[in-house]
């Protein structure tokens, strides 16, 4: 096991969560079907009428529940701005010692992250480079045999938001219930750091937060499960 890899994972799952839901919520209030394509020379992932620039990173294989990092793969050809986020990617596997985002070839998802993880493989791969990187959402994207990621960059996706704890306490929830997330509290606490707050308590037992009048506390069982969570808004003056 690549236990950087899941450490990874459980720090920025949650946030990478957030960011799909709040792109599926763009893109219903822009009217988009559910029409797409991607262009992988131009980077360009169309979803209904909007386009975006969205940096493929790699791909999981069902026959073989392996990963290959896009830029190792010689049937694609990349666009310049997309091979060069092979060496970002790198740098942040260095950075935190994870040897399987600098690997190169193909990477046994079984043997690095578990067979629970591994079947979601593509969306543990996009969440640790989309948040790892600050990007702000990620897309994957089916094909015959297994399902590719791609990053995204784009300031109409990003969501000013003055009462962060509410939302955290209200999409973890669904984070806990949509993800193979095995380890709440770390999954909250990354979620909490992830949308640069401070932990007011980091007990075993609990977690709480506070931004300037509002606060979450959270309880877990001793197996790190979320046993309670709740957020509250203070008064606001005028």
């Amino acid at each position: 096991m690549d236990q950087e890899l899941i450490d990874l994972y459980l720090r920025h799952i949650a946030m990478a969560y957030d960011r799909q839901i709040h792109l599926s919520n763009y893109l219903d209030s822009q009217n988009c079907s559910g029409n797409w394509n991607y262009n992988v020379p131009t980077a360009r992932l169309t979803l209904g009428h909007l386009d975006f620039t969205a940096l493929v990173i790699g791909s999981h294989s069902d026959h073989d529940n392996s990963w290959l990092w896009a830029w190792d793969n010689p049937h694609i050809n990349l666009s310049d701005e997309n091979r060069g986020l092979s060496v970002t990617v790198r740098e942040l596997g260095e950075r935190h010692g994870c040897a399987s985002l600098t690997a190169t070839g193909g990477i046994d998802c079984s043997e690095v992250m578990g067979e629970e993880l591994s079947s979601s493989a593509a969306h543990v791969f996009a969440a640790i480079v989309s948040r790892g990187l600050g990007f702000h959402a990620y897309y994957t994207i089916p094909y015959e045999g297994g399902r590719a990621a791609a990053v995204i960059r784009d300031e109409r996706l990003l969501e000013n938001d003055p009462y962060p704890l509410i939302r955290i306490s209200n999409r973890f929830a669904g984070a806990i219930g949509a993800l193979p997330i095995h380890d709440h509290r770390a999954a909250l606490i990354g979620y909490v750091t992830d949308n640069q707050l401070k932990l007011e308590l980091d007990s075993p037992g609990e977690v709480r937060a506070v931004y300037g009048r509002d606060s979450l506390t959270a309880k877990f069982d001793e197996y790190n499960r979320l046993a309670e969570i709740n957020s509250s808004t203070g008064p606001r003056s005028g």
